[in-house]
Order: C-alpha cells, then sequence, then structure tokens
C-alpha cells in the first residue's frame, strides 16, 4: 500500500513540472515577442512619421503627397503588401480634428507577425496599428504690421511732432511710437493736428492749443522692434558711379550705381529697378522726376523731394516688391519731402536711424506708403495725407513649413 502511494506522487510531481515547464516556455516566449512586438511598433511608428512627413513635403514643393508618403513608407520597409503589413495615406486626413484639411497628410501603417515561443499560449498573429499626421503649412506673405507709420527711436522727446499749422491725416493704419518719453513722444505745437485710426504710444503726449491728437492715444504700450530688421540692405553694384546733375531738358536713366542725383529742373524719368546711390545724395528742388518700379537706395546721402514735383513707385515684384526708399540702416540722413497736390510716392519708406521730415502747402495726398523711420517731423501748413494700403507696400515673407503634428 505504501508503495502504490509513492508511486502516485511521483506521477504528479513530473506531470506538475511538465505543465510549470510548459508556462515558463510561455512567459519567456511572451517576453521575448513582447520586445520584438514593442520594436516592431517603434520601427513601423517612425517609418509613419517619415511617411507623413514626406508627403507633407511634397504639398510644399507641388509634389504630390500621396506617392510621396507611400514612397518613404516603401524605402523603410513597409510596401502595402497587404500581408504582412497595410499603409494607407490620406490627403486629406479622413479623421480627427483636420478632417478634410487639404494642407494635412495622414499615414496608417498596421503590421502582422507571427508568435515564435508564444504560440504554445497565443495562436493568432500579432498585430500593430500606428498613426502619424503631418502639416504643410504654406509660406505666406503677410503685411508688415497693421500701422501707417512707426517711429522706431526709443526715447526722444518729440518723436513724433506736428509743430505746423496744418493737419496730417493718416488713412489705412495708425501711427505706433516707440519712444517712452514720459510727456513729449508724441507733441502737436500751434495748430498742428494729427488725425489716425488709433495711435499708440509707449510713452506720453502732448497737445498744444489749439493743436490736437485724434483719437486720444493709447500710452505705455509696449515697444515694437525694427520689423524689417532682417531686410538684405542691396549690393552695391560696383564699377565707377554716375552723377546726374539736371538743370532743364529732360533724361532718362537706367538703375544701378550713382554718384549722386540732382535735379533742379527738366524732367528726369528712372527705368524700373534699384537706384544705389553712394556717396551724395539725391536732391530735387525743380522740375520732375517720375519712375514706376523703382527703388531708391540711399548709402550714406539724405533724400531731399524739396520742390518740383514727383511721382515714384515701388516695385511690383523680386526682393524688393513694394519697397520705395530704403535707407542704410546705420545712416542717420533724412528723408526731406515737400509735398504739392501733384506729387505722390507708393511704397514702403524705410529708415530705421533717419528721421522724415514732412512739409507742405495747400492740400496733398504725397504718400501712399507705410513709413517706417526713427523719427517723424511735420511742418508748414498744409492738410497732408498719408494712405497705406498694405497691397501697395513691402510684405514680410515666410517660407514654408513642415511639421509632425502626432
Amino acid at each position: 500500500m505504501t508503495k502504490l502511494i509513492k508511486k502516485t506522487e511521483t506521477g504528479q510531481a513530473i506531470a506538475l513540472l511538465v505543465l510549470m515547464l510548459v508556462g515558463m516556455i510561455g512567459i519567456v516566449g511572451v517576453a521575448i515577442d513582447g520586445g520584438d512586438l514593442f520594436q516592431e511598433r517603434r520601427s513601423s511608428q517612425n517609418a509613419a512619421d517619415n511617411a507623413a512627413l514626406s508627403g507633407a513635403q511634397a504639398l510644399c514643393t507641388g509634389g504630390n503627397p500621396v506617392t510621396s508618403a507611400f514612397a518613404s513608407a516603401f524605402a523603410n520597409g513597409y510596401d502595402n503588401d497587404l500581408a504582412t503589413n497595410f499603409v494607407t495615406v490620406n490627403n486629406p486626413p479622413s479623421q480627427g480634428a483636420f478632417l478634410g484639411n487639404a494642407e494635412y497628410v495622414e499615414v496608417k501603417i498596421t503590421s502582422t507577425r507571427e508568435p515564435g515561443f508564444s504560440q504554445l499560449v497565443f495562436s493568432g498573429p500579432f498585430q500593430t496599428s500606428v498613426y502619424s499626421l503631418a502639416h504643410c503649412a504654406p509660406a505666406a506673405i503677410e503685411p508688415v504690421g497693421d500701422y501707417g507709420i512707426l517711429a522706431l527711436n526709443p526715447s526722444d522727446k518729440d518723436a513724433f511732432k506736428n509743430n505746423g499749422n496744418g493737419t496730417l491725416k493718416m488713412t489705412g493704419g495708425g501711427v505706433y511710437v516707440n519712444s517712452n518719453h514720459a510727456s513729449m513722444a508724441m507733441v502737436t505745437a500751434g495748430n498742428g493736428v494729427i488725425i489716425a485710426p488709433d495711435i499708440k504710444l509707449v510713452g506720453g503726449y502732448t497737445e498744444g492749443s489749439p493743436g490736437s491728437i485724434s483719437p486720444t492715444p493709447t500710452t505705455g504700450v509696449p515697444a515694437l522692434s525694427d520689423p524689417l530688421a532682417e531686410v538684405q540692405e542691396p549690393t552695391n553694384p560696383g564699377g565707377t558711379c554716375t552723377t546726374v546733375d539736371m538743370n532743364s531738358g529732360s533724361q532718362t536713366i537706367d538703375p544701378g550705381l550713382y554718384c549722386s542725383i540732382t535735379v533742379k529742373g527738366g524732367a528726369l524719368t528712372m527705368n524700373p529697378g534699384v537706384y544705389y546711390i553712394k556717396p551724395g545724395n539725391m536732391d530735387v528742388n525743380k522740375g520732375s522726376v517720375s519712375g514706376n518700379g523703382v527703388m531708391i537706395f540711399m548709402d550714406g546721402g539724405q533724400i531731399s523731394l524739396s520742390g518740383g514735383d514727383f511721382n515714384l513707385s515701388a516695385p511690383s515684384s523680386g526682393s524688393y516688391k513694394g519697397m520705395a526708399i530704403f535707407m542704410k540702416r546705420s545712416s542717420a540722413q533724412p528723408i526731406v519731402i515737400t509735398a504739392n497736390a501733384s506729387s505722390t510716392i507708393t511704397g514702403t519708406i524705410y529708415g530705421p536711424a533717419s528721421e522724415l521730415v514732412l512739409a507742405g502747402s495747400g492740400s496733398a495726398n504725397p504718400l501712399h506708403s507705410q513709413v517706417i523711420v526713427s523719427l517723424v517731423k511735420v511742418s508748414g501748413s498744409a492738410a497732408l495725407e498719408i494712405a497705406y494700403d498694405p497691397d501697395e507696400n513691402y510684405k514680410l515673407s515666410s517660407p514654408a513649413l513642415v511639421e509632425l503634428i502626432n
């Protein structure tokens, strides 16, 4: 009887040992296959991310986003064979917050793996599914702020001053003054009037009597940095500079390097392009100057349109589209404009270290411009109007951006 009991116990122990061995093999198999499955998920996620980014890049460069995404997935080992892996590419996405938005590309990858040792405890194939979404933010061209005049000087009193008897009226954009002077960042003296859609000052203001500022300025705003600080100055064309000195007659000139341009009579026509003036000035005090599609760059000299008629418009294409006058950034030489009813400048006037001196008599609308300078001084008795239209002025461009969303 005793021997029979021992034999039964021995059999039970062997069976239990076998079961434990199978369980241990299953656990080890699950661990090994689980590691492989984790690696597969990471690999397929990387492939999906790369494919989505390739699709978005194609969107930004005018290519086919779906074809590009599939090609990227194939290069990373996912060929959409419909057996071991399934690759889906959608542009626009078929789900989520960006459903139907053509700026986005989504990629889904599902992959299958047969179990190894773990098939002792799991009979079916392992399956992983990953998702990725990428965005092409198109290149953008945006106006330079919503102001018509920006005075950059950080601290001067009279940074924006009308000390005449006339009116300066802004339309299409407001006035922004960086000076932090407590009471005289903006000043009207005598009968001077300043009118704009809105007026924002870092510092304070003083209204002369009976002069006025309308609307009441908003004070204490943060100073703005130079929005055009990254715009490249034009390259000196090189060679020998040309001097233009006119007293009568008519003359047509081409873009290039000029020592100076002086018009004391006659009619000067400027062909389209960039006029690089160094080391002298551009002075117009009689006669007329006209030019469509021109930009005037002053490398150290001043520009004075103080008499006669001038009608200048900025380039309509190219790197300096919308830029009419560009003063060398390190130059504090002034921009002097004395307006009359038959003179106009269309395009941005940019001189971050320069003072704009604006005067006139009668009624004039001389500037269809955005003015970005250090200081602004207005004098005379004219009713002057500056009309800001973003489409007539220089705009900032940002390149297309490709980004992975998830």
